[in-house]
């Protein structure tokens, strides 16, 4: 029997008696014991007809009992315990316990976790109990590639996990009838005794829609494509959706989640982990990347993301709040055009201190026309900067003549009084210049850049919103992903450092036409 098998085939005592909370797993002596008293338990169900009903009874009428006696997580990394019995730590019995109340009530649920806390295999594990122990529990498992949900034999897909343990389970706790080679296909898991299935696909804009499912588990939610469509469509096809992820920024659909609704929320923080220690966090610092520590430690929404382009921006140090413009020096508009116009309004001081003082980005959806946006931004400007003068700096793009109107962006501008400055600018180059900026010390203790808070997507953008696609090589930059209204600020706040500053020291300069175009000669790229 494979059970008994592993319990023979164990490598891995806490004086704490099997079943307590404080029971931790710390070595092969911990696993042996408890495997020891597990076996215990095994022999009784065995002895009797009336004690395999009572033990199979016991374990579908109360999950952690199962967990702690029939279940197990599997760890292959080097100096790691293998087949590891699972012994929920308390944090992970509150966590359990809750997706149990999750499904049977209908509601949503957001686990928001460090890595490496065991929450992946507490929602796979519930899922599996209702699976198998509980008639009408239909369940849907999602992650961004399918490669992560499932590939036949590969135990650290979603279904992987599924499988290892119903291989490790006792063949008579198992559905009558199950045979894992019949009942468990690529992306399907069919309980032939009750009807009930988990099936899974990858993420995409219809994910879900076409099933009926007693819960749908969205694993690493926060690093999905179509992450907003996906949620939706969710929500027709169960009551209960599970989201689980690490942060990846606030820039997405498990942010707003946690964030901007009343969903159910629960953080499992590494400090909840009974074997991780404040020196154990200093090591893991060592080794990784801030992105990582904010990522996969900390739960840090706002410097998490993977790729940003400007690394050195400290939200603390850049960001302030009630940035007041100064007479003495002229308001800066710079313009961006396209499909989705923006203006980013700022001042440069004599000496070079760069203000950004505001933020003019329409709505997505309710986008105007460059005629119709011009009016709103000068209405803006009279009302809120009487009496200065004002420079305006705009995308060279802006040259191309429209085919409907016949005139050009810049042409535009000109009809209502306004001369832009304009300059070819490629796009590395100006994020180089600007992030020179980022870490110039001229001004100590000010920094030479500050943001008005109120430029949420400027702010965003900088702290990682505005982020490059995955190198192809490593170590290759690529370009910033052409993401809106992030691309949109962030080119004016190129073109803005490329008009005042010199490429080579840095200095606030006035900018002379270049002589050498860039690939395409319109956007600078």
């Amino acid at each position: 029997m494979v059970y008994l098998r592993n319990l023979l085939q164990a490598q891995f005592i806490n004086d704490e008696k099997i079943g307590s909370k404080e029971m931790i797993i710390k070595s092969d002596k911990d696993a042996l014991f408890v495997l020891q008293s597990r076996s215990n338990i095994l022999k009784l169900a065995l002895s009797s007809p009336e004690k395999l009903k009572e033990t199979k009874d016991q374990c579908a009428n109360n999950i952690i009992y199962w967990l702690e006696n029939f279940c197990y997580t599997f760890d292959p990394r080097p100096k790691s315990l293998r087949n590891i019995p699972f012994m929920p730590y308390e944090y992970q019995r509150s966590l359990i316990l809750s997706l149990v109340d999750c499904i049977k009530n209908g509601e949503d649920i957001l686990i928001e976790k460090s890595r490496d806390m065991g929450a992946t295999w507490c929602i796979l594990y519930v899922l599996q109990w209702y699976w198998q122990f509980h008639s009408g529990y239909n369940f849907h498992l999602g992650s961004k590639k399918q490669d992560n949900v499932d590939v036949i034999g590969d135990p650290s897909t979603l279904f992987g996990k599924i499988r290892y343990n119903l291989r490790l389970q006792p063949s008579w706790l198992l559905p009558e009838g199950f045979n894992i080679k019949k009942n468990s296909t690529l992306l399907k898991l069919i309980n032939p005794a009750n009807g009930n299935t988990i099936t899974g696909e990858s993420a995409n804009s219809e994910f879900s829609r076409s099933g009926r499912y007693s819960a749908i588990f969205f694993d690493e939610f926060a690093y999905w494509n179509y992450d907003k469509e996906a949620w939706s469509a969710a929500g027709d096809s169960s009551p209960c959706r599970i989201a689980v992820s690490t942060p990846f920024g606030k820039f997405n659909k498990f942010a707003d989640l946690r964030f901007d609704s009343s969903i159910k929320k629960t953080t499992l923080h590494w400090k909840l982990h009974p074997l991780k220690s404040d020196d154990w966090y200093k090591n893991e610092k060592n080794r990784r990347t801030k992105d990582e520590i904010a990522r996969e430690l900390d739960i840090s929404y706002l410097f998490s993301v993977e790729g940003k382009v400007y690394k050195d921006f400290d939200y603390a140090i850049h960001v302030t709040k009630n940035l007041k413009a100064d007479r003495v020096f002229p308001v800066i508009r710079t313009w961006d055009f396209g499909l989705n116009p923006a203006v980013v309004i700022s001042q440069i001081s004599d000496k070079g201190q760069w203000k950004v003082l505001y933020e003019i980005v329409p709505p997505l959806d309710n986008k105007p026309t460059i005629a119709e946006f011009i009016p709103q931004v000068l209405e803006y400007c009279k009302k809120n900067y009487e009496g200065f003068t004002f420079r305006d700096i705009c995308d060279i793009a802006g040259k191309q003549k429209s085919s409907q109107t016949g005139k050009s962006d810049i042409d535009w501008l000109i009809s209502y009084g306004i001369s832009p400055l304009y300059n070819y600018v490629k796009i590395e180059e100006g994020i180089n210049l600007v992030a020179s900026r980022l870490i110039c010390k001229d001004f100590i203790p000010e920094p030479a850049v500050l943001i008005d808070d109120r430029c949420s997507f400027v702010v965003e953008a900088f702290v990682g919103a505005y982020r490059r696609k995955k190198p192809s090589v490593e170590g290759q930059e690529t370009v910033p992903l052409q993401e809106h209204p992030y691309e949109d600020v962030m080119d004016c706040i190129r073109y803005t450092a490329w008009q005042y500053f010199d490429p080579h020291t840095g200095k606030k300069t006035r900018r002379k036409p270049r002589n050498v175009r860039p690939d395409n000669i319109y956007t600078g790229y």
